[in-house]
């Protein structure tokens, strides 16, 4: 019915956390703080926090987008990497792990 108005509809894909690139880098992000940061009385923490953003002020995230379906023409196919027998889950140190290295679903 919208399209005999003109209306063109675009489906969007539900929230599916291992579908948004988003969450992967505040992930990445997450495990760079917990990594490096060194509790201290003494220490500001917003210094760190900001070292820890330029740390992936440049990363690439074009394999996390294909991870999560995404192609270079902003297509959408959540079936491609995202198969049970290609599941791979990039990390944030430039390695490819596979699913059953220890990590979740998610990746992190």
């Amino acid at each position: 019915m919208l399209r005999s108005i003109d209306i063109v509809p675009i489906i969007l894909p539900a929230y599916y956390l291992f579908f948004n690139s988003i969450e992967y880098m505040f992930g990445y992000i997450e495990k760079s703080f917990q990594r490096h940061y060194v509790e201290s009385k003494n220490s500001d923490l917003l210094p760190f926090v900001v070292e820890t953003f330029e740390r992936f002020e440049k990363f690439d995230m074009a394999r996390v987008y294909e991870h999560c379906g995404w192609m270079i023409q902003d297509d959408f196919d959540p079936t491609g990497p995202l198969l049970k027998k290609n599941r791979l889950v990039p990390n944030c140190e430039g390695f490819v792990l596979n699913e059953s290295d220890g990590e979740d679903g998610s990746g992190f």
